[in-house]
């Protein structure tokens, strides 16, 4: 399905863009910098337009798409754009965005539905979180050279897990409301899934050519630093042996 917007104008002024990483439903969008009547540039946009629904969507993978475990409700990336999808109501409800239009690839929720985290793509990515109920930006983690492929909160909300693509090939945790990272590892496989455990001491990832490990956390460094992650290859119970297809 091709990707688009179906929009309204309204004469409200606006600023010429929008603060980074806040936007609601409907969301409001600048025009940005036209040509005026009398043909001079750089002008302020004198219209707005209201983002009133997102047709389509850029997810690729099942880290593009969470549900809301309080409120039932789903978000997705559209492009740089995440929308919020009330299934209850039958309609969009609201749309985070950020002013650089970089896209989203990645997507989660915190345990207690307040919080959404969402990644980018391309160089330099940022993993961004913010607060589910006003839209507010709460944290930009950078720490990743190239695009983030999956995310995920621990079950208390404290820390998150974000892994890249293989050509960035880093595993993090963070303490994301201190904007710090508290463990980080080196990765040859691409990371699709990732999941802590209910006491915040494991976390689980699964991806490509059969990688299936567990990373035992530690508590924080009382320096600050980074500790280094140390994984161990997995088998599930039952199923077929994965310690020899992926490389350490």
């Amino acid at each position: 399905m091709e990707r688009g917007i179906s929009a309204k104008h309204t004469p409200t002024p606006t600023p010429a863009s929008l603060p980074r990483g806040v936007a609601t439903g409907p969301a409001c969008l600048s025009l940005g910098p036209h040509i005026d009547s009398r043909g001079a540039r750089g002008c302020h946009a004198r219209h707005a337009m209201l983002l009133e629904r997102v047709i389509g969507n850029t997810a690729k993978t099942t880290g593009a798409l969470a549900v809301n475990p309080e409120t039932g409700d789903f978000a997705y990336p559209a492009g740089c754009v995440l929308v919020f999808y009330s299934p209850r109501r039958n309609r969009q409800t609201q749309f985070f965005s950020c002013d650089n239009n970089r896209p989203l690839t990645c997507v989660a929720f915190s345990g207690d539905g307040k919080y959404v985290c969402a990644a980018e793509g391309g160089r330099q990515p940022a993993v961004l979180i913010w607060d589910v109920a006003n839209g507010k930006l709460l944290a930009e983690l950078k720490g990743h050279a190239f695009s983030v492929k999956c995310v995920s909160f621990s079950a208390d909300g404290k820390m998150l897990a974000s892994a890249g693509s293989q050509s960035d090939g880093r595993l993090h945790v963070w303490n994301w409301r201190a904007g710090m990272l508290l463990a980080s590892a080196r990765i040859k496989c691409e990371i699709r899934s990732l999941c802590f455990s209910g006491d915040g001491e494991v976390l689980v990832s699964a991806g490509a050519q059969g990688h299936l490990k567990y990373w035992e956390l530690q508590a924080p460094s009382a320096s600050g630093k980074c500790r280094v992650l140390k994984g161990k290859k997995a088998v599930m119970d039952g199923g077929p042996d994965t310690t020899g297809l992926c490389p350490p």
